[in-house]
């Protein structure tokens, strides 16, 4: 049985760079157009627009070792390496619900 990791929370506005929120819509762009099913990686990209880490499920997964692109996949991991080292929040972006 596959365990699922739940997402962790932290305030994209305090905590990402411009840099990372550039390479994160270049990669949402590049994986749209590369050959293969990478949905759930777009999905986990937009989400740290909103203030969802998913790094814990990407980089704990397979779904960087078996793509067709190397260069994709260390770019993918060097953004959520990136997250995983955001202060973590009890809400996305902060908010209080």
């Amino acid at each position: 049985m596959e365990t699922i990791i739940k997402p962790g929370f932290f305030n994209r506005h305090e905590s990402m760079s411009s840099e990372t929120r550039s390479e994160i819509m270049d990669l949402t762009t590049e994986l749209m157009i590369a050959d293969g099913n990478y949905g759930n990686l777009i999905n986990y990209l937009y989400g740290a627009f909103d203030g969802y880490d998913y790094s814990e499920r990407v980089l704990n997964s397979d779904d960087l070792k078996f793509m067709k692109s190397a260069e994709l996949a260390i770019r993918l991991h060097k953004v959520f390496a990136t997250i995983k080292q955001y202060p973590r929040t009890e809400q996305p972006n902060g908010n209080i619900f």
